[in-house]
């Protein structure tokens, strides 16, 4: 993957899509026959070809969708960045309300506070891809994803919640299939607060240097911004397949504004506490999004003194040589193709 983001580098075209960048593997992998999805001569079509795709794709959603807090995952280590076509034109919906989120009118600080949002639903496994549609033991799943030769440690998928309108909620009402798990954005009237109503307070206390009170943080702010995300498309609505036949319809990350780049040192930062790496414009001098630090920056020289990072950045027949790995099981196909 890095020698595909590093060739997009180097050509200036921009980002890749997630499926565009999983085709592009499949590419590779046909080319070097070092995938077991292979027909014995010729190349792939149809089915054979969905295959190949879901076993080149099984090692990206695990990188960038479910082991966050493994350490030496790509995006961990500041290779790669990832980010989300159209966050802008949700930045111009929420403008206007950005009190109700206990914020200032800041462009910067609300482009911040919904990249960072979209990242904690992604990494919790709420991205809309067919993989993480079906829980492993969905008794009819879809044979074209068994190519994966998936061995996911937690089988069970998530997804944000939807209401009887098929809107975006803030909590979920009604039964949840087993095997699917709600990620809530508000807390209801009793239990802890959920990860991302956790996100804004925190973040809404640092842009405010400590002074904001929780109370003006207003349940309809986070309500509004669900929304945006949702008209502009950067969230989507379908079916999750839990242990049985029974979906339930939840919201996910939208795959298909999804992208990206080979991270570099203008767009890339360090929190001086506790070293998370955060990606994107402006991001140098914000505060962490985890702890009370803030984000300052992060030189490829930095990147490359970490060995993993080293390793994942070397030559694609030099780190086979080497047996370079990040994650135990899939880094080599995720980092060398």
């Amino acid at each position: 993957m890095i020698s595909i983001l590093s060739e997009q580098a180097r050509e200036e075209s921009g980002p890749l899509t997630f499926q565009t960048l999983v085709q592009k593997l499949g590419q590779k992998a046909a080319i070097a026959r070092d995938n077991p999805r292979l027909p014995a001569s010729g190349m792939p079509r149809g089915d054979d070809r969905e295959k190949v795709w879901a076993y080149e794709e099984a090692p990206l959603l695990e990188d960038i969708a479910l082991n966050r807090r493994f350490r030496a995952s790509l995006e961990t280590l500041g290779l790669i960045e990832v980010s989300y076509e159209g966050v802008s034109e949700v930045v111009g919906d929420i403008l206007p309300h950005a009190k109700l989120l206990g914020l200032q009118s800041d462009r910067t600080q609300l482009t911040f506070l919904v990249n960072r949002l979209l990242d904690q639903f992604r990494q919790s496994g709420a991205l809309h891809r067919d993989m993480l549609r079906y829980h492993t033991g969905y008794l009819n799943y879809p044979e074209t994803l068994r190519g994966a030769d998936w061995a996911r440690r937690i089988g069970t998928i998530s997804g944000l919640p939807a209401n009887a309108e098929r809107k975006v909620d803030l909590r979920q009402e009604g039964e949840i299939p087993k095997g699917v798990t709600v990620r809530p954005i508000w807390q209801a009237e009793k239990g802890a607060k959920p990860a991302p109503e956790k996100l804004l307070l925190h973040l809404a206390r640092r842009f405010s240097q400590g002074h904001a009170q929780e109370t003006q943080v207003q349940e309809k702010g986070l309500s509004l911004l669900m929304e945006s995300l949702a008209d502009q498309g950067l969230i989507t609505l379908d079916k999750l397949y839990g242990y049985s036949n029974q979906p339930i319809e939840l919201y996910q990350v939208n795959d298909a504004g999804l992208q990206l780049a080979l991270a570099t040192d203008a767009r890339r930062a360090r929190c001086n506490r506790c070293s998370l790496v955060v990606c994107g414009n402006e991001v140098r001098g914000m505060p962490c999004p985890r702890c009370s630090g803030t984000l300052s920056s992060f030189s490829q020289q930095e990147v490359l003194s970490n060995r993993y990072a080293k390793r994942a950045s070397l030559p694609a027949a030099q780190s086979r040589r080497h047996g370079s790995r990040v994650h135990p099981q899939y880094a080599p196909r995720s980092i060398l193709l």
